[in-house]
């Protein structure tokens, strides 16, 4: 039971950390750039899907939404890191649909039916 609790708050922590990696770089190299953060948390929610099926999953995606709402609020200095023109649009709403996306994939597509959850 302990190992799934840390299991499971390992992946809030990891959706945490994609959201502020990806806040921070989603400007890197123009739309690639938004491209490929979006690509990681595709490949983040997978994841955490087949880790520790919805109860990890929903974890990675909370805190995913709660970072990048606070990287999306503005600050006391009336600065934002994400300030909301295209490409801070395209990464914010994209990432809500790739999370709804792998949401939406059933688990025994990634892993199979002969694996238990």
């Amino acid at each position: 039971m302990l190992k799934r609790a840390v299991s499971v708050l390992a992946l809030g922590l990891l959706g945490a950390l994609v959201a502020a990696i990806g806040a921070g770089s989603h400007r890197s190299t123009g739309y690639l750039g938004v491209g490929l953060v979006l690509a990681l948390i595709a490949c983040a929610g997978v994841f955490a899907k087949v880790w520790q099926s919805w109860n990890g999953y929903v974890a990675f995606a909370s805190l995913w939404v709660g970072v990048t709402v606070f990287f999306y609020s503005t600050g006391p200095g009336q600065s934002q890191l994400i300030s909301g023109d295209l490409k801070d649009q395209l990464w914010v709403y994209g990432g809500a649909v790739v999370l709804s996306i792998v949401a939406a994939v059933p688990r025994f597509v990634f892993v199979g039916r002969d694996v238990a959850p």
